[in-house]
Parts: structure tokens; C-alpha cells; sequence
């Protein structure tokens, strides 16, 4: 269950580290306010440069990959308790 919980923080960490590596790429219209409030505005791709597009497309596959690793761990916690 360790392994687990590792594995989502790892996928938590790579998903923020991306996020701030994102801040430098947004468009000039979209301010940091926005990013910071709006939690939905990392996830669309229009608020980015083209130079940000590529890390855009990582930090949202690691929130997937979080939320999958998060998911098995409350199946495998349930398995394992019953």
C-alpha cells in the first residue's frame, strides 16, 4: 500500500512541477490570478503559448495518472479491509 501511496505522490509532484514550469508559458492575456483561482484554466491548451504545449500535455497526464494510482489504491485498501 506504500508503493501506492508513493507512486500518487510522485504523479501529484510531477503534475504541480509542471504546472509551475507552465507559469512562464501563458499567453499574455491570461494572468496569474487566473491560473491560480481558476484551476481549470492549466487544463486548456488555448491559455498557453505553443512553447508550453508540450509540458501542458504532461502536467495533465500526470493528474490522470494520479487520480488512476488514487483510484486503485482506494480498490486495493477496500480489497485488502473487506
Amino acid at each position: 500500500m506504500a508503493i501506492v501511496g508513493g507512486l500518487a505522490c510522485l504523479c501529484w509532484l510531477s503534475a504541480f512541477v509542471h504546472w509551475l514550469m507552465l507559469v512562464g508559458h501563458r499567453k499574455p492575456d491570461v494572468s496569474l490570478a487566473r491560473m491560480v483561482l481558476s484551476g481549470m484554466a492549466a487544463f486548456n491548451q488555448d491559455n498557453f503559448l505553443p512553447s508550453g504545449h508540450p509540458l501542458q500535455r504532461r502536467m495533465v497526464l500526470s493528474m490522470l495518472a494520479f487520480f488512476l494510482v488514487a483510484v486503485a489504491g482506494a480498490l486495493v485498501g477496500a480489497m485488502l479491509g473487506a
